[in-house]
């Protein structure tokens, strides 16, 4: 008799080891996140955290995020408007904004106000869901001297197809101490705005090698933050 209850409980106890395993292995189905991801500062204890949402065919890896706001963004496709009208969310959801600092440590957002550091770079980068409206860009070219880069010299993943020429604006030490690039590419079913800003940590121009540098460096997250749903 005592064999018999000594049996049931055995019994008894890998059925409760069976599905504890499940439930651990259900709850840890998150693929670890790529070393150079894992890398970037994260606020508080969101590091190495990350919540997947959509844009079309698009899988966009959204990191450091509150696990409140990882519970509201979970699976979000924001190309459907019935999940964008019901959360409220989409309008951020598919933006990504990092920067790195003048020791080339990556932080999640943009820096702070005030005068960076020379060699600090921003990197932003989200889907085009409008077409910007026509303006007068007179003001804007009288303060500012635009160039265009030669895609030979950028490593741009594949996959990642720009349409339309790399172009970069320099200050000319006007207004303030920041270059910046920027083109659109397709990936998957979307069109993408890729931005990337330079900083000189005084007024004049940036050479042209250090915005080739600095689209290359950050053209290396893009297959680890966006990747076409299998």
């Amino acid at each position: 008799m005592n064999n018999f209850f000594e049996v049931k409980f055995l019994h008894l106890f890998l059925l409760i080891s069976v599905f504890t395993v499940g439930l651990s292995t259900v709850g840890c189905s998150q693929k670890p996140l790529d070393p150079k991801l894992q890398a970037i500062d994260c606020p508080g204890s969101v590091k190495n955290s990350y919540v997947d949402t959509y844009y079309g065919n698009t899988r966009i890896k959204q990191i450091c995020m509150p696990k409140e706001e990882m519970k509201a963004m979970d699976g979000l496709d924001c190309k459907n408007t019935k999940a964008a009208a019901k959360l409220q969310v989409c309008e951020y959801a598919d933006r990504i904004q990092f920067f790195a600092d003048e020791n080339n440590k990556v932080h999640i957002g943009m820096p702070s106000s005030g005068a960076p550091a020379k060699g600090v770079t921003t990197f932003s980068m989200e889907p085009i869901t409008f077409t910007p409206p026509t303006t007068d860009n007179s003001s804007y070219n009288a303060l500012f001297q635009s160039y265009k880069l030669d895609p030979s010299q950028l490593n741009i993943p594949k996959g990642f197809e720009p349409i339309n020429d790399v172009t970069c604006s320099k200050s000319n030490g006007v207004i303030h101490n920041w270059d910046g690039c920027s083109f659109k590419f397709k990936h998957g079913d979307s069109d993408w705005y890729f931005t990337v800003g330079i900083s000189a940590a005084s007024q004049g121009n940036i050479p042209e090698a250090d915005a080739i540098d600095a689209i290359n460096n950050w053209s290396k997250y893009l297959p680890l933050l966006l990747e076409i749903k299998s």
